[in-house]
């Protein structure tokens, strides 16, 4: 399946549920320092709500590549996608307007993840996803674009906090 057919599909509360699972696109710019063994060790064991998450790299029998973060019983994938069609994708947006960096970061951007939850979604779940989101905007500088709306999604969005407490 495409990535473009798997967008980044923010609404106004939050990820869009295909299928029972959440899904999202972060680009990456060329700033970031992000690599999947840095998002491994960033995440295995930090402190989500009241319980440590544990990471992994996903296996490596798909590509891309990519990491999984469980929450107990429960898990987040990301899929690293890079090179050219990510970064055409990239110089498109930077066309559009509201940019969350300046046009030559987000044209810059030849890496994105894509993110699916697992299914069974629950309040705590989605909040645990969107957890998952901050993290990648604040440690690795992930920027988030809804293909659906066709708009950046930004932390002052009410869509960008949990709807609740994890």
């Amino acid at each position: 399946m495409m990535a473009v057919q798997v967008s980044f599909m923010f609404g106004t509360r939050g990820p869009r549920m295909s299928n029972g699972r959440l899904k999202m696109l972060a680009h990456l710019p060329a700033s970031s320092d992000f690599s999947l063994a840095a998002a491994v060790a960033y995440f295995d064991g930090r402190q989500c709500g009241r319980r440590s998450v544990q990471a992994e790299l996903a296996p490596e029998a798909r590509s891309p590549t990519g990491f999984r973060v469980r929450f107990t019983s429960w898990a987040v994938v990301a899929w690293l996608e890079e090179g050219a069609e990510v970064l055409a994708d990239s110089a498109e947006l930077a066309a559009g307007p509201d940019l969350p960096a300046p046009p030559e970061v987000v044209a810059g951007c030849s890496r994105r993840l894509s993110v699916w939850s697992d299914p069974g979604l629950t309040a705590d779940r989605r909040a645990k996803f969107w957890w998952l989101a901050a993290q990648l905007r604040e440690r690795f500088a992930a920027l988030h674009y809804d293909h659906f709306a066709v708009r950046w999604l930004t932390d002052a969005e009410p869509g960008a906090a949990p709807d609740t407490a994890v």
